[in-house]
């Protein structure tokens, strides 16, 4: 490990999102319920009476991991406001945007001039909430509810021109836009139960787009990303009439699978005009399963344009195809298993899909394609059996902490895959520690100074009998350490982390067959 921490104080913290900006500063966003006085040092930081309830908060370190500020948003009292999307938009003066969900009526919003407004909220349901910070010392220029009661944002990208896309869910309404959309985007009247979303916010933060994804019965949207010429979004639904939009001649065009319920991806032009809208599910089945996305695991390569998502399906069902590198045709019975797809450039074709199990739950929360191509999978597992090769140079394990939950053991750890460009399984560790009264997962993951930074939470003290946690001081001046759990009741409780592994091994690649398994050399 490069560098690893707890990261929050004496109550429950948990850490969602990260993001870079161009200067190759780090951002984490998450929320937290514990005295701020005791949170990371840093400046910047903008205070709100906390009784009880859950705020958000953004931290900054700077290129060398110093503590530049942290700032942190959300209601009084006991309301909650949790992160959905994280992002930096850079110009004369860059600024960083963190978008999310609030059931706070007290929210402290603020109007800058034509931007996107709504400066009221009565109602103790979600809405949710848009709030603007500078790079410089995170001052707040701009903050809003956004949507009626009863929505929630899940995601948030940008886009080209400045654009920003939102995604979430919500249930019979939705903000007006300000100004006139498109030609020919997407506008998909509400389908009934609870239905997902898509919105974009011109150049000026000015609401220009927002249409359904739908159908009769429940649906959300998950994640946004985008990518040249095209965003992309992608959900789960229930709903056996969704709306499908033909992607081409060997696209992967399929209606809703007849399944409980199934993942959706749906790629539009930058102006939100309709390209390939597709539900992918466990269509194999006996009409049982159902797959749900992780909050974080929708990507797209940055060299092939390829469509990533990933996530588990209960229990089996999908279509399995190999592709060039690695795959698994076998679910574990009746467990939570695993599952990436990936989705090709322009023609939209599923050209590889396979489970990411063994023989208990593996739960994926989050995937990321870095300049280089590699594939990075994470989220929490009770697998014993997942297939983790070591590289020399990395942090790895492949032994699972136990844990104990209320004195009940029980397996359960974070991990961390990486698969080479061509699909080849190339690295994978378990990451975590046991005793604890919950677990811990890896929710967000990047490249930045070569080595891959990771951040969640996790429920494992360390310092206490039969209790591990992978921790790493860097000594470098103003590098935030935390080197004890924070938490101090014996309730549901977490600390967040930030863990690096150091990964410049993970950069050369040869793909080698002969007349054995083929595999990954590294140079």
């Amino acid at each position: 490990l490069c560098w690893s921490t707890y990261f929050g104080a004496d109550q429950r913290d948990d850490v969602q999102r990260s993001c870079t900006d161009a200067a190759n500063n780090y951002y984490v966003a998450g929320s937290t319920s514990s005295d701020f006085l005791i949170f990371p040092e840093a400046p910047g930081t903008e205070f709100y009476a906390n009784a009880g309830g859950l705020v958000s908060f953004v931290y900054k370190v700077d290129q060398n991991d110093v503590s530049a500020w942290r700032v942190f948003y959300g209601g009084q009292g006991n309301e909650n406001t949790v992160p959905g999307g994280l992002l930096v938009k850079e110009g004369a003066e860059p600024m960083v945007y963190m978008a999310g969900t609030t059931n706070a009526t007290t929210l402290d919003v603020l109007s800058a001039g034509t931007a996107y407004y709504d400066g009221a909220s009565t109602s103790s349901l979600n809405k949710g909430f848009i709030a603007k910070f500078s790079v410089a010392l995170g001052e707040r220029f701009w903050s809003t509810y956004f949507g009626e009661t009863d929505l929630l944002i899940n995601g948030m990208a940008l886009g080209d021109q400045d654009r920003i896309y939102l995604c979430g869910r919500g249930e019979g309404s939705l903000p007006v836009v300000q100004d006139t959309p498109p030609t020919g985007s997407l506008n998909r009247p509400y389908g009934g139960g609870q239905d997902g979303f898509g919105a974009m916010l011109n150049a000026d933060d000015r609401l220009q787009w927002i249409s359904w994804f739908d159908g009769e019965a429940d649906d959300a949207a998950f994640e946004v990303v985008t990518h040249e010429n095209k965003v992309v979004f992608a959900g789960i639904t229930e709903s056996s009439d969704f709306y499908t939009y033909d992607g081409g001649s060997v696209a992967w065009d399929h209606a809703f699978s007849g399944e409980l319920g199934d993942a959706w991806v749906a790629e539009l032009d930058l102006d939100c005009v309709p390209q390939w809208i597709s539900c992918y599910g466990a269509d194999q089945s006996q009409n049982f399963s159902t797959i749900t996305l992780g909050r974080n695991a929708l990507a797209i390569d940055p060299i092939t344009g390829d469509v990533i998502i990933a996530g588990y399906v209960l229990w089996d069902g999908l279509n399995i195809v190999p592709g060039p590198g690695w795959f698994d045709y076998t679910s574990a019975v009746l467990q939570l298993n695993g599952f990436v797809a990936r989705f090709s450039h322009g023609a939209r074709e599923l050209i590889w899909s396979s489970y990411i199990s063994g023989s208990e739950m593996v739960d994926i929360q989050c995937a990321y394609v870095d300049p280089l191509g590699n594939l990075f999978l994470a989220g929490r597992t009770r697998d014993l059996n997942l297939q983790l090769p070591s590289q020399p140079g990395i942090y790895h394990t492949d032994i699972m902490q136990q844990d104990l939950f209320s004195g009940f053991p029980e397996n359960s750890d974070a991990f961390l895959l990486c698969f080479a460009p061509g699909n080849w399984l190339a690295y994978g560790s378990y990451f975590g520690g046991n005793a604890g009264n919950s677990h811990e997962y890896i929710f967000s993951i990047l490249r930045r100074n070569g080595n891959i930074y990771t951040a969640g939470y996790t429920s494992k003290p360390d310092g206490l009998p039969l209790t591990y946690f992978p921790l790493h001081d860097t000594n470098v001046p103003g590098v935030y350490f935390q080197e004890f759990y924070g938490d101090a009741t014996t309730t549901f409780t977490s600390d967040g982390f930030i863990a690096v592994f150091c990964a410049d091994v993970l950069t050369g690649i040869e793909v080698f067959a002969d007349d054995g398994p083929a595999g990954v050399a590294w140079e």
